[in-house]
């Protein structure tokens, strides 16, 4: 039989991205009654150091993976204006990244805003998406 620590240790933990590289992690909370929801987003280089942590209230989402996908702009918005970062991009929505990396032959519904991504995406020197369980994204999901 396993303990509670034993389950705790097996769980993704948070990886940090290759030097030179940072790593923004992206979270949300959604509520369709009232369609709101939260986004959390948080910046780390590759020690872990939080440089950037921001969360914020948004209206008018339509679902819950509209809100995933807005608060990777909302992310780059908040924390770039450099050409030449490197970024790793998690999101514990796996829909979210697969939708991403499609690129081409998206929901037409959120068309522009995966266009708005790939777009500021192209703008680093280098950017990955990725998607992480939400054991490796808690403090993004803290947040939100």
């Amino acid at each position: 039989m396993r303990n509670d620590a034993d389950q705790q240790a097996e769980l993704p933990r948070w990886i940090p991205p290759d030097t030179n590289f940072l790593k923004m992690n992206v979270d949300v909370s959604y509520s369709a009654g009232n369609k709101e929801a939260r986004l959390g987003m948080v910046v780390r280089d590759n020690t872990g150091v939080i440089l950037l942590y921001v969360m914020t209230k948004v209206a008018g989402m339509e679902s819950h993976l509209h809100a995933e996908l807005k608060a990777i702009p909302f992310g780059f918005e908040m924390a770039f204006n450099n050409p030449l970062l490197s970024l790793g991009i998690d999101s514990d929505s796996l829909l979210a990244i697969q939708e991403i990396k499609k690129q081409n032959e998206n929901f037409f519904v959120w068309e522009c805003i995966i266009s708005d991504i790939i777009g500021l995406a192209m703008e680093c020197s280098s950017c990955s998406f990725n998607h992480v369980r939400r054991s490796a994204n808690g403090l993004a999901h803290s947040l939100s």
